[in-house]
């Protein structure tokens, strides 16, 4: 006797954006991404918690198609120190640089105070902070 699962379909039409997450690791998981990609930001906040898990992977790529709308919630965990969640959100990051989303000059400023923050700030922030920034264009810096 197996226990029923809903679709990916039947998840979005009731907005339950914790169970698509569940899914992230199915048979449907690329259905399960779009759908949160779908979602936006309020997606951000379930999918911020399978960092430093082992379905950070997958988190940080639907984190990356989600692009900007993620951005002040990742820079917020790097600023946390909330190991192992802070090098992650680097990663993720600049992972959504690749695909084309510019950093707005807030982010950039945040990122930069981060990486420069000498002792105050723990290393894996910087290290994270540093990771995100990666080479920043003419666009992305202030």
């Amino acid at each position: 006797m197996g226990l029923f699962r809903p679709s990916v379909k039947t998840l979005l039409g009731r907005r339950d954006i914790r169970g698509l997450v569940a899914r992230l690791d199915q048979k449907d998981a690329g259905e399960a991404a779009i759908a949160l990609k779908v979602f936006g930001a309020p997606a951000v906040p379930a999918l911020i918690e399978l960092l430093g898990t082992e379905r950070e992977a997958v988190a940080s790529v639907v984190l990356a198609e989600i692009g900007a709308p993620a951005l002040h919630a990742l820079v917020g965990v790097i600023r946390s120190d909330a190991e192992p969640k802070v090098i992650a959100a680097g990663v993720a990051i600049s992972q959504m640089r690749e695909k084309g989303t510019v950093l707005p000059d807030d982010v950039v400023a945040a990122l930069v105070a981060i990486k420069t923050g000498g002792a105050d700030v723990e290393l894996g922030s910087r290290i994270a902070a540093a990771s995100a920034l990666g080479p920043l264009d003419v666009r992305e810096s202030f």
